[in-house]
């Protein structure tokens, strides 16, 4: 599944380059909560709560 695998993909490199950023700033533990979410929004998985993403948007 074509979706599926660019989630998967854009997950992993969302947690390689929140990590990366979170050692640079020393917010590693502060900003943990932040990276799982983002890394669970971009697998589908969202938060309850949470305005679901149109893909069919396009940002300015």
């Amino acid at each position: 599944d074509t979706e599926r695998v660019v989630r998967v993909i854009g997950a992993l490199a969302a947690v390689a380059v929140l990590a990366l950023a979170a050692d640079q700033h020393d917010q590693t533990t502060a900003w943990r909560p932040f990276v799982v979410a983002t890394c669970t929004d971009a697998l589908g998985h969202r938060r309850p709560g949470a305005t679901p993403s149109r893909p069919d948007q396009v940002e300015a």
